[in-house]
């Protein structure tokens, strides 16, 4: 792109010009450069060149994560314990139910052990919109900021208490209230919390990180999946335009689609070792997916290395989707 301008404007102090922006953001040993670094041509408060300089890398140390999702044996939880061991402060989100309220203080507590970090459980309904604005409050309160905010639930919705796996029905068929409780359940909890996510961090000014955990079923057409797989493509989407919206605050909002992962509620629905193998062998990768897989994804674009991603959509399924069809 630059030497085609250069072409057009070779000659004329458009030239000069163009060369002088070229070289105000080149590197020690560019031959159109004077030994400019690239950390001159940050914006006003970007860490480049300064607090990422020495860091560990990928270090969240001094940063506040809120992650939704986050009892034990979810990739929630797992994602929560990934960014307590890069050194975040965490605050674990689950919904107000006794068996899963009880799964979320016990990791809670045993990641803030293990990590030597601090973190606070505080359960939450975030298909509701103002008790996620009372959840920020709250951590904001208790925790002193918020810079990393993680999405994660999803599912068709609590049904006398458990998660809804099991509409087996198409789409002309679906019941209007089941598909309303699993957009509410896996699309506006997402967009609650990103969207109040970033009223925090823009209030704060000082930038953050919006990770949405969707699904690889929102680039799948299978059947009976329609209320489900259409909310994971609501959420990618969510995630492309608050990118946009976002950047001139220095937040970036990306979103992770995970692929057939093995969690607590997979096993309890019946998921056995031997299905987990006989599945894994239809997937690329030959095998099923990890809680933690998705962990370490959301750990790189939480970082300070990731500040130049944002809008991007990150499958992490093995390479399920390049079987194009449901294993």
């Amino acid at each position: 792109m630059w030497t085609h301008r250069l072409r057009l404007a070779r000659g004329t102090a458009a030239a000069a010009a163009a060369v002088a922006a070229f070289a105000r953001c080149s590197v020690p040993g560019d031959p159109l450069g004077s030994g400019t670094t690239i950390a001159h041509c940050s914006v006003p408060g970007d860490p480049l060149g300064s607090s990422i300089a020495g860091r560990p890398t990928l270090s969240l140390r001094g940063k506040v994560a809120l992650v939704t999702g986050a009892a034990e044996g979810t990739m929630g939880g797992a994602i929560a314990d990934q960014l307590a061991a890069q050194g975040a402060d965490i605050v674990a989100v689950d919904i107000p139910l006794p068996d899963r309220e009880k799964s979320l203080r016990a990791h809670t507590q045993a990641i803030a052990a293990r990590h030597n970090v601090r973190a606070v459980a505080i359960p939450t309904d975030v298909t509701d919109l103002a008790a996620v604005e009372r959840l920020f409050a709250r951590a904001k309160a208790e925790m002193g900021r918020v810079d990393i905010a993680v999405a994660t639930v999803g599912g068709g919705g609590f049904v006398d208490g458990q998660m809804n796996y099991a509409n087996k029905l198409p789409a002309h068929e679906e019941p209007w209230e089941t598909t309303m409780r699993t957009l509410a359940t896996t699309q506006f909890s997402a967009h609650h919390t990103a969207k109040v996510a970033a009223r925090t961090m823009i209030e704060a000014g000082a930038g953050g990180r919006i990770v949405l955990v969707g699904s690889i079923m929102a680039e799948m057409a299978a059947e009976t999946s329609s209320a489900y797989a259409s909310s994971k493509v609501a959420i990618r989407k969510l995630g492309e335009i608050m990118a946009h919206e976002l950047a001139p605050y220095r937040i970036t909002v990306n979103t992770v689609q995970p692929g057939h992962i093995a969690t607590a509620a997979e096993l309890a629905m019946g998921l056995t070792p031997l299905q987990c193998e006989l599945h894994g062998k239809r997937i690329p990768a030959q095998r099923m997916g990890r809680p933690s897989d998705i962990g370490y994804a959301v750990g790189f674009l939480v970082s300070d290395e990731a500040e130049y991603i944002t809008g991007t959509t990150l499958d992490v399924d093995g390479g399920w989707k390049l079987c194009l069809t449901l294993p």
